[in-house]
């Protein structure tokens, strides 16, 4: 079942409990046990107030609202204000369950500062190697047109040679320059 469903099954639950309770006491205390559902309820609705709109956030105190009004109701007992201690555990668990989000979320940092370190380290790796091959291309490009330069010279209109061999020079120096260069 999903979070609607347990909840209402929660809910449902603490409805037909309160209502078919034979027992009415126990140490003093008036037995309440539409508390359960409020031990699951509460916390859950403090752990996720943040992501909460205001409409869900109305309706979300309205229903635990009139889970407990309905379910005070159907008390076959009335509340004496010494059975407001009953209430110490859920108000435990909405406390504990106050800092965990905040847990949650500092661990989450850590995990989302872990990984864009990792991504940078990836890219910059990703980067260097690519770097390199295209490198390591236009030298053997350049090697292969310097060797076919020299095999075939004699086939090559003269006007043109010494601007092909500045030109290699040239992308040679470029790419030992850059070779030199650190990366980003």
């Amino acid at each position: 079942m999903g979070r609607r469903g347990a909840g209402l099954r929660d809910d449902g639950d603490a409805l037909v409990s309160t209502s078919l309770m034979r027992t009415m006491a126990a140490g003093g205390l008036t037995r309440m046990p539409f508390l359960h559902c409020m031990l699951f309820a509460v916390p859950l609705t403090v752990v996720y107030w943040r992501d909460l709109g205001p409409g869900r956030r109305i309706a979300a105190v309205a229903w635990l609202a009139s889970i407990l009004a309905v379910c005070g109701w159907l008390l076959p007992v009335p509340l004496h204000w010494t059975d407001l201690a009953g209430l110490v555990w859920p108000l435990a668990f909405t406390i504990g369950a106050s800092g965990v989000r905040d847990l949650l979320d500092l661990d989450t940092t850590g995990v989302d500062h872990d990984l864009a370190a990792e991504h940078a380290a990836a890219v910059r790796e990703g980067y260097l190697s690519g770097r390199a091959d295209v490198l390591r291309l236009v030298e053997q490009v350049a090697a292969e047109a310097a060797h076919r330069l020299t095999t075939d010279r004699e086939s090559l209109d003269p006007r043109f040679l010494p601007e092909l061999e500045r030109r290699l020079d040239q992308v040679r120096e470029h790419v030992s320059a850059l070779r030199r260069q650190p990366g980003p």
